[in-house]
């Protein structure tokens, strides 16, 4: 029921509030004939701020799709009301920020829409303390097809990190580690590599 009445409000059939939810921003897959289309609302017309209320995959080749609800919307920007790049730079894997504090889920691209109805991941990646404490998780970047770039730490500090996903190694420079951090992925419990 909430995704029809989405489809019904971005396309324009409804009353005035409901018509400012509309497609924000999309990203396509060439490789494997993918598009996300961001689904939300203006929260002011006068800023480029907007609310992401769900994501809609869909494969254009075969016109199937999928909708999803991120369960930390804000999680999907970046500064200038952008969204950040969901694909790997190859097109093959697919990263979704799981929440703040929960890290990122990695899918593969050959079988986003049923990995997405199944809750299947190829992997993820979170950074934790020992202790359980989690930290905020923010992304960066891509540094090539394998290696996922990101952030975490508390308020104020925060520690960047490579997540290799050919090999499941975690690394991160040695004058930000701290000792009691722990990685965790699709295996289990991983222990961040120091570099530099």
């Amino acid at each position: 029921m909430f995704a029809a009445t989405v489809l019904g409000m971005a396309g324009g059939c409804g009353t005035p509030e409901q018509e400012k939810v509309r497609v924000l921003g999309k990203q396509t897959n060439a490789r494997f004939g993918l598009t996300c289309e961001f689904i939300g609302q203006s929260v002011n017309a006068e800023s480029r701020y907007s609310s992401v209320d769900l994501l809609r995959f869909r494969n254009d080749k075969t016109g199937d799709w999928q909708e999803l609800v991120p369960s930390d919307p804000d999680t999907l920007r970046v500064p200038n009301s952008n969204f950040f790049p969901l694909w790997s730079p190859d097109e093959t894997l697919f990263v979704l920020p799981l929440g703040r504090l929960d890290g990122f889920r990695f899918i593969r691209c050959d079988r986003l829409l049923q990995a997405l109805r199944d809750g299947a991941s190829a992997d993820l990646i979170r950074v934790q303390f020992s202790t359980g404490s989690r930290l905020f998780h923010d992304f960066v970047g891509w540094k090539n097809v394998h290696i996922f770039q990101f952030t975490a730490g508390r308020p104020g500090t925060t520690i960047p990190f490579d997540y290799d996903l050919r090999s499941g190694e975690l690394s991160c420079p040695k004058s930000a580690f701290e000792a009691d951090l722990r990685g965790f992925n699709a295996k289990g419990e991983i222990q961040p590599e120091i570099t530099g």
